[in-house]
């Protein structure tokens, strides 16, 4: 229901000023809204979107000599931790599971390497595990 708010608060504000606001789906089952913009308004609609009590807002751009392609992305602030949060707890379980590949990659070479990662917890037990495999296969 706040999510709703938040889009029909977004929305109405965008279009009072004629920017088109479309809404992305991201992981986590979080979602922002985007609005597409150009060398001439790219600042205005972020300083405007910037204004915005309760928001998270960040650009982006890809700029060249002959073109300019921008973005202004806005999400709703308690949105923004939630996702950060859950982001941030996903890329420490990936950063686990490769230090845990690598070290058995080392031990046992790369063929069941994943397999160890994928059933262990710590780098202690994936090296455990992977001179167990070792011994158990020569």
């Amino acid at each position: 229901m706040a999510q709703d708010r938040f889009q029909v608060r977004i929305e109405t504000a965008a279009k009072k000023r004629g920017f088109n606001v479309r809404w992305e789906k991201l992981i986590h089952n979080a979602r922002r809204a985007v609005i597409d913009t150009d060398r001439t308004n790219h600042e205005s609609i972020y300083a405007w979107a910037k204004r915005i009590k309760n928001v998270h807002v960040w650009d982006w751009t890809a700029v060249s000599p002959y073109a300019f392609t921008g973005r202004v992305y806005i999400m709703a602030q308690n949105e923004w931790d939630t996702f950060r949060t859950a982001c941030s707890d996903e890329q420490k379980r990936n950063e686990a599971w490769c230090q845990r590949f690598h070290t058995a990659a080392e031990i046992i070479g790369q063929d069941h390497a994943g397999e160890i990662a994928e059933s262990t917890e710590t780098v202690d037990e994936a090296v455990q595990t992977a001179h167990n495999f070792q011994k158990k296969n020569m």
